[in-house]
């Protein structure tokens, strides 16, 4: 669930921009194929960050957890 989430978000912000790059192309073949890899390197970047502050998120809380067997032993 979360992984197809990511990805829709991804997508929903590499793909703002098609109309934009679109026009720009203006049908010239070369700029045509920049415009795709483009809205491409949009959507990788979006997940980039996204795993970035997900491991950035794991790297503050895991330390906060006390896991059952510490709680046991310090009894």
């Amino acid at each position: 669930m979360g992984g197809a989430l990511g990805l829709a978000v991804a997508v929903t912000y590499a793909f703002r921009r098609v109309a934009e790059l679109t026009a720009w192309a203006d049908g010239v073949p070369a700029r045509v194929t920049s415009a795709r890899t483009e809205v491409f390197h949009d959507a990788f970047l979006a997940g980039a960050c996204f795993a970035t502050a997900g491991l950035v998120l794991t790297l503050i809380l895991l330390p906060m957890s006390k896991s059952p067997a510490s709680e046991a032993a310090s009894v």
